[in-house]
C-alpha cells in the first residue's frame, strides 16, 4: 500500500496532525460459504438478508455481515454476540461506548474492511468497472478542476483516473458519516503520484491522509483518517 501526503509534508506539518496509532485492513472474498457466518448475524440482519431475490447476493451479504461481526469481536475482546451495532441518521455504523472506528466497502465479491482508535475512517472498493465510469457520471460527481484535469488525459487513461477520484471521495464521506448530504462535487481530490485532498466543504484538507490501496487485480480502492498514518496491518 502506498500513503500519500500532500506535496511538501515534512515533520513540522505531521506534528500538527493527531498521529494513528495502527490502521487494521482486511479484505474478504465472499463467494464462500456462508453457513458459519449466517449463525453470527443479527435478527435484524437476518431479516434483511431475506429480502435478496438474488442467492449470490443474499450469501455475499451474509458473509460480508457475519465477517464485520468476527472482525469487531477480536478488535473489541468479546463475543461475537455481544457486538452492537447502531447507526447514524446517514447510515454511518458504530459500536456505542468505545473508541473503535470502523468502516466496510465491498465490490465484485469482494469486501474490505478498516479499523482503528479514535480516529475517524473511510475506505472505499470499486471493480474497475468502464460501465460505472461514464462521462455522464463525471459530471456528477468530479469537481470542476477535477474534470479539467480529467480531459487532458489519454482515452485510455480515463476510467482508472475517474476511479481514484471516486474512491478518494467516498472513503472521505464515508469517515464524515455524511453519506450524500455532502455533494462530491464539493470535494476535491489533487491526482498524480501523490493524491490529497485540495478542497473540503467546512473541513481542513490539511487534516486527512489519503492512503491508495494495494488491492487484488480488478479492484480499486481508498482509505481516507483523519490524522497521519504510521502503518496499516494489510490482511486477508
Amino acid at each position: 500500500m502506498k500513503l500519500d501526503l500532500p506535496p511538501g509534508a515534512d515533520l513540522d506539518w505531521t506534528a500538527t496532525l493527531k498521529p494513528v496509532r495502527r490502521i487494521d485492513l482486511w479484505w474478504q472474498h465472499l463467494d464462500v460459504a456462508e453457513a458459519r457466518f449466517a449463525a453470527l448475524l443479527s435478527d435484524h440482519e437476518r431479516r434483511w438478508a431475506d429480502r435478496f431475490r438474488s442467492a449470490v447476493d443474499r450469501r455475499r451479504y451474509i458473509v460480508r455481515r457475519g465477517r464485520l461481526r468476527e472482525l469487531l469481536a477480536a478488535q473489541l475482546n468479546c463475543g461475537v454476540r455481544d457486538v452492537a451495532i447502531t447507526y447514524n441518521k446517514f447510515g454511518k455504523p458504530r459500536v456505542e461506548g468505545c473508541d473503535l472506528k470502523f468502516s466496510l466497502s465491498h465490490a465484485q465479491g469482494m469486501a474490505l474492511y478498516t479499523f482503528a482508535r479514535g480516529h475517524e475512517i473511510g475506505c472505499d472498493i470499486e471493480w474497475h468497472s468502464p460501465g460505472f465510469a461514464l462521462k455522464d457520471t463525471a459530471k456528477l460527481c468530479l469537481s470542476d478542476r477535477e474534470l479539467e484535469a480529467m480531459r487532458s488525459l489519454p482515452e485510455r487513461q480515463w476510467v482508472s483516473a475517474f476511479l481514484s477520484y471516486w474512491t478518494c471521495k467516498e472513503a472521505y464521506l464515508k469517515a464524515r458519516g455524511v453519506g450524500f448530504a455532502l455533494s462530491p462535487r464539493a470535494i476535491t481530490v489533487a491526482g498524480g503520484e501523490l493524491p490529497h485532498f485540495v478542497e473540503l466543504p467546512d473541513d481542513d484538507p490539511a487534516e486527512w491522509s489519503l492512503v491508495v490501496l494495494d488491492l487484488p487485480a480488478g479492484y480499486v480502492g481508498a482509505l481516507a483518517v483523519d490524522g497521519v498514518v504510521p502503518a496499516i496491518c494489510y490482511r486477508s
